[in-house]
């Protein structure tokens, strides 16, 4: 993509930054769940999305992952998946039935919503297509990007929430209506 427009750039680092914040919550709050757990539920298969997403090959382009894809295990290594960025969504929405089982109902339905941020940011970025299903690199320049900066402001608002859940605090009426907007069935008793 030689003619990115800076509006993209700039859509692209407000993806990445973030994608980066449910990263780094998700990875606070099970951490130490996944640190012990001895399955994988990782697979190169789910890591190949990032090799074939015109998108996701843009995102590793610009921020370089640290180390190489490995055909036997993809993006994992022993300290657990390698990209910072660019992973392919699925990954934020996946939680093991250990994790889903130490969660209260509500915690579970908080869960929800944070792991279909990312996923939902990206849906419907151009033909009907999510961001990451876009394989062409040329239709990358007929993303709405108006769409996809709005979808990340209401995917902040909804981290937030979710942040605000889980700190014990109250849910703003604008982080509850994002977070209701990315899982319709969302439901608080706040």
């Amino acid at each position: 993509m030689e003619n990115m427009k800076s509006e993209f750039n700039d859509m692209l680092k407000a993806y990445v930054e973030l994608e980066g914040e449910v990263r780094e919550y998700i990875s606070g709050l099970f951490s130490g769940t996944c640190a012990l757990c001895t399955s994988t539920c990782c697979t190169p298969y789910i890591c190949e999305e990032s090799l074939a997403s015109a998108f996701l090959k843009y995102v590793h382009s610009v921020y370089k992952p640290e180390v190489s894809f490995c055909d036997r295990y993809g993006w994992l290594t022993e300290r657990g998946c390698a990209l910072k960025c660019g992973r392919p969504p699925v990954c934020y929405g996946f939680f093991c039935d250990d994790i889903l089982d130490s969660l209260s109902a509500r915690e579970r339905g908080i869960i929800r919503v944070l792991g279909r941020i990312i996923s939902w940011v990206g849906e419907k970025a151009y033909a009907g297509k999510h961001i990451v299903e876009i394989m062409d690199s040329e239709d990358l320049n007929r993303i709405n990007l108006e769409k996809m900066v709005s979808r990340l402001k209401v995917g902040k608002l909804a981290l937030d929430g979710v942040k605000e859940a889980f700190g014990g605090d109250p849910i703003g009426d604008n982080q509850l209506a994002a977070m209701q907007q990315i899982n319709p069935g969302f439901i608080t008793n706040r």
